[in-house]
């Protein structure tokens, strides 16, 4: 590191034509929005509130609407309650697959048993090999 001190060399520029004004220009215009106005701008900020509130409160009405219908049409459509019923007594029931004997494949040689022989069957060879 060298200890010579740092510094950029000042450089005076002349202002160009734009920066320059004259006495026949006439006198400058004021700055724009040097003068603020509390009540035009506490309207603006209300306007922006209400409709900000507004948009909610009709997107909070079309979704409960929305979802009302949505609702409505699964509760009063019976197909998917009839299938799964059906199934349900198929596999459940006291003649279902989980509570009888029966043969699923021929030719793979597969059969199902009754749920609670194949529990007692797993928890026997668990208990063999511990």
């Amino acid at each position: 590191m060298s200890n010579d001190p740092h510094y950029i060399e000042d450089v005076k520029e002349t202002p160009d034509q734009w920066h320059s004004h004259e006495a026949a220009e006439g006198t400058p215009q004021s700055e724009h929005g040097a003068q603020a106005k509390p009540l035009f701008l506490a309207g603006i900020l209300m306007a922006m509130v209400v409709f900000t509130l507004g948009l909610t409160i009709l997107v909070v009405v079309y979704f409960n609407s929305y979802v009302t219908k949505i609702k409505a049409l699964k509760m009063e459509t019976t197909t998917e309650y009839t299938t799964f019923a059906a199934v349900k007594a198929e596999t459940l029931g006291a003649g279902g697959r989980l509570n009888t004997f029966g043969i699923v494949d021929t030719n793979e040689q597969i059969v199902h048993i009754p749920i609670a022989i194949a529990m007692d069957k797993v928890v026997a060879e668990y208990g063999e090999t511990n």
